[in-house]
């Protein structure tokens, strides 16, 4: 299964006919494909892993990933959606199992019952490293400080940045993350009174910019910046001089007398194609 959603992701009753086609030295023989129908997958694979401890099996193939691909965790990446669910969903016999509700439906299906599902990723390559499927009623604003708590148990370390959408920002989630030591980066929703504080602001008042206090390497960087200016400043004016001469009152141009003193024109004759 995990071959086919990587190479094909298809429906379970049609997975015994991509697995016919496919074949790359590793997995079974085709003659064996048969008995991959969507019943035994129901039974073995589904069911099999929704008894398996998830959440371990996800922490370990992530810090597999981070490993052998050496991947940057100083920004995570956070986002929701909602998977759309059609039928009755009587309530689930075991517990812990994630309930479909009515909520906010991402995909505008407010008559459907749903699941909320959350997703970490590296900004460093975007690879998933963990994951939460919710209640189909959850807030995303109430999905932020256990996810964060997740995130950071998982990776060991407090100081990555959290990057989530306007729903993080809350005073109770912000508080919380700067409380606790996180760093984050959200957006402040268009309707806060803030926003609105701030625009009338810049509409009115004078901006100062105040650039963060110059360090050596910045120091350094900007000489060298000025430097490589005034060189192209130079280039240019000798190009300009040397070519911006238009001589001829038939539109031709003429590179000037060596022994000719080179003077500036005030304008550039148009040339015109031949007919």
């Amino acid at each position: 299964m995990v071959v086919n959603i990587l190479d094909s992701n298809r429906p379970l009753y049609k997975v015994e006919e991509w697995l016919a086609d496919y074949a790359d030295g590793k997995g079974e023989v085709i003659q064996k494909a048969s008995k991959y129908n969507d019943d035994r997958l129901g039974r073995c694979c589904i069911d099999g892993l929704y008894n398996a401890d998830r959440n371990s099996l996800m922490t370990e193939i992530s810090a597999n990933a981070i490993m052998v691909h050496e991947l940057e965790t100083e920004c995570i990446h956070n986002d929701t959606t909602t998977i759309t669910l059609q039928g009755a969903y009587n309530e689930a016999s075991q517990g812990g199992a994630v309930k479909p509700a009515r909520g906010y439906n991402k995909d505008g299906h407010n008559n459907c019952k749903q699941i909320v599902f959350g997703l970490n990723v590296t900004a460093d390559g975007s690879v998933p490293i963990s994951y939460r499927a919710l209640d189909g009623d959850t807030s995303d604003s109430e999905t932020h400080i256990p996810n964060w708590e997740k995130i950071r148990n998982e990776l060991g370390r407090v100081d990555f940045t959290y990057v989530a959408d306007s729903k993080l920002c809350s005073m109770e989630n912000l508080e919380y993350l700067a409380g606790n030591g996180g760093k984050f980066i959200t957006i402040m929703p268009a309707n806060r009174q803030e926003v609105k504080d701030f625009h009338e602001r810049i509409a009115t008042e004078e901006i100062l910019l105040q650039p963060d206090p110059p360090t050596k390497k910045r120091i350094v960087a900007n000489v060298a910046i000025s430097r490589f200016i005034v060189f192209m400043r130079v280039k240019v004016v000798k190009v300009i001089e040397w070519f911006g001469y238009i001589v001829r009152a038939n539109n031709k141009m003429m590179l000037p007398n060596a022994n000719e003193k080179l003077k500036p024109q005030k304008k550039i004759c148009k040339l015109s194609l031949p007919n």
